[in-house]
């Protein structure tokens, strides 16, 4: 499972589907620039993509 992260990788049962392989790789890059993670859950069938990202602090934001 963790392998579909991968670049180019796509499992068995999607090979009859559009796509290339990287739509999950690149949110998780995404997700890792900035400062958060991709994790992959269970969706009996199938598969969960959540990306969770750390809050921003009050200084993150200029006052409007």
């Amino acid at each position: 499972r963790g392998r579909v992260i991968e670049r180019f990788v796509r499992l068995e049962q999607s090979r009859s589907e559009p796509g290339s392989g990287l739509g999950l790789s690149l949110a998780s890059a995404v997700a890792h620039l900035h400062a958060g993670e991709l994790r992959l859950e269970d969706n009996g069938p199938g598969l969960r993509a959540v990306i969770a990202l750390p809050r921003a602090g009050p200084q993150a934001l200029p006052a409007p």
